[in-house]
């Protein structure tokens, strides 16, 4: 996998950002203090790293169950079709033109199995296609690359993606998957330059800049809700936004904050569960079992509805209502 360049600098001005930020909470706090009562109850340090936690096993309590993101749906890959289900490897270069097999001769054709034609059969079960676009093309790698990604497989989408990254350095498709996989994999400082780059050359690209702050929450929560809030006064009708505020406001433990944000997404997209599962998250955090059990349970049933049982993690939910009850 190819080094990405330094986020120093990135993180650098988060940090000076942070600094004055806590610098002017803290004088708010002070100017609100009766006199000789400032120094005593100055407030602490602000830690600025934030460690997060993942998942350990499916009963994890709930001050480490992660959020779901707000431009991801959490979904088990599926195994292809031709992949045996004894977990045998399935080759992700290897393509299949059924067309190669159907007879072309005159002499081949009595008795065989004919070409099939979808214009003049809109129901045939057997429909061949013709790739588009050479296997070792730019096209190609890309399909490789987000094929490789949807399974799960991010280092090797990462070793695509940076194949096409050294000759393809301004191509916004490659910039945003090879980010994407970035963090996907754990690479939070690749994927912070990542995201860096693709939106100098697309600054209004709304989901790098929803992931970038997502990423910059993890260490300076304060500077990334900052951000968002700036975001949102320009995109206020992006529910992705307003998912990613109610996170960093989690992050905070501004947990009520939290759950008005999300409660404004879920109202703009009542068939997402991921938005009710989140607000079951911040609830069991803030010791609200009732409410917590009220909304897994909510969440599961808009999953079954509208989500074909895959976007949220059932089991864990499954668990958790039992330690809950």
């Amino acid at each position: 996998m190819a080094q990405a360049q330094s986020a120093g600098p990135v993180l650098d001005r988060a940090q000076e950002l942070s600094a004055e930020i806590n610098a002017q909470e803290e004088a708010v706090i002070q100017d609100l203090l009766p006199a000789g009562e400032a120094q005593e109850n100055a407030a602490p340090d602000i830690k600025q790293e934030t460690d997060i936690q993942e998942i350990t096993s499916p009963a994890a309590q709930p001050e480490e169950q992660d959020l779901m993101s707000a431009t991801e749906t959490e979904e088990a890959p599926a195994l292809p079709e031709d992949q045996a289900e004894d977990g045998g490897e399935f080759d992700e270069d290897l393509f299949f033109d059924a067309e190669a097999y159907v007879p072309t001769s005159d002499l081949a054709r009595q008795g065989a199995p004919s070409k099939v034609n979808p214009a003049l059969n809109p129901a045939s079960r057997l429909v061949v296609t013709r790739k588009k676009f050479d296997a070792d093309s730019k096209e190609a790698r890309l399909v490789a690359a987000e094929r490789a990604t949807k399974l799960g497989r991010y280092e090797s989408a990462l070793e695509i993606y940076d194949e096409l990254y050294a000759t393809n350095k301004r191509d916004p498709n490659i910039l945003l998957g090879r980010a994407t996989s970035f963090q996907r994999a754990g690479h939070f400082d690749e994927a912070i330059v990542a995201y860096e780059e693709l939106l100098e050359i697309r600054p209004r690209n709304i989901e790098a800049q929803i992931n970038l702050q997502g990423l910059m929450g993890k260490r300076y929560p304060a500077v990334a809700l900052r951000n968002l809030k700036e975001l949102h006064e320009d995109n206020p009708g992006s529910t992705a936004i307003i998912a990613q505020l109610a996170v960093i406001e989690a992050q905070l433990g501004r947990y009520p904050d939290a759950i008005r944000y999300l409660g404004m997404a879920a109202s703009m997209e009542p068939n997402n569960a991921n938005h009710i599962f989140n607000m079951a998250v911040i609830a069991d955090r803030a010791g609200d079992k009732k409410q917590a059990v009220r909304y897994y349970e909510e969440a599961l049933e808009v999953d079954t509805l509208y989500g074909a049982g895959k976007s949220i993690p059932r089991e864990s939910v499954f668990e958790r209502l039992a330690q809950l009850r």
